[in-house]
């Protein structure tokens, strides 16, 4: 049964669920800083972060600073870094999350307008014609 695009057969392919992490206890077993640069959590927020990307099936999460966060999903954490929260770049290389698909031509012009259509023909400066 389905109706205004909501389907409600048990059948259906369900999203991949995250597993609950209760912040709480993230914090009293790993303290409340963060665990690279040691902000403390009274100073800026601290995010749950992953060791192993979420999706590749990581579930062990660790507090770290906003922007220690974005360093360690883009791959810019040094060695020393890296140590701190007990890993190498071996283990930091799989762990990482997986690179987004780049966008295909196709998907930059959803309606297939044709662009070249639209353009100004040039002259030999590089002016248009008028």
């Amino acid at each position: 049964m389905s109706g205004f695009g909501i389907s409600f057969d048990s059948n259906d392919k369900k999203k991949k669920s995250r597993p609950y992490v209760n912040r709480k206890d993230v914090l009293k077993l790993h303290g409340s800083l963060c665990k690279i640069c040691g902000k403390s959590n009274k100073d800026v927020p601290l995010m749950m972060a992953h060791y192993k990307a979420h999706s590749k099936g990581g579930n062990l999460v660790f507090p770290l600073c906003p922007n220690c966060h974005t360093n360690y999903d883009r791959g810019l954490l040094t060695s020393a870094e890296l140590k701190k929260i007990g890993l190498n770049k071996e283990e930091y290389a799989r762990y990482r999350p997986k690179k987004p698909n780049k966008a295909s031509k196709k998907d930059k012009n959803p309606f297939g307008i044709d662009y070249d259509y639209f353009k100004i023909p040039k002259t030999r400066k590089g002016k248009g014609l008028l």
